[in-house]
């Protein structure tokens, strides 16, 4: 994906962009006015019952 002219637009560099929520994350490289995703990592949603117990009381 293209960035908009108003914005920076990283010629002589690059930048790491790192895009998270709760349970996912998506890493995008910014380099020569362009953004290009090159990663992703999703976490499993985890569900807790209420009956669970560790250990006796």
């Amino acid at each position: 994906m293209k960035i908009p002219a108003q914005l920076p637009q990283f010629v002589k560099e690059q930048a790491f962009l790192l895009v998270s929520g709760t349970q996912a994350a998506d890493f995008y490289l910014a380099t020569e006015g362009e953004i290009v995703k090159v990663g992703q990592v999703k976490l499993p949603k985890v569900h807790y019952s209420d009956r669970e117990t560790f250990g006796r009381r």
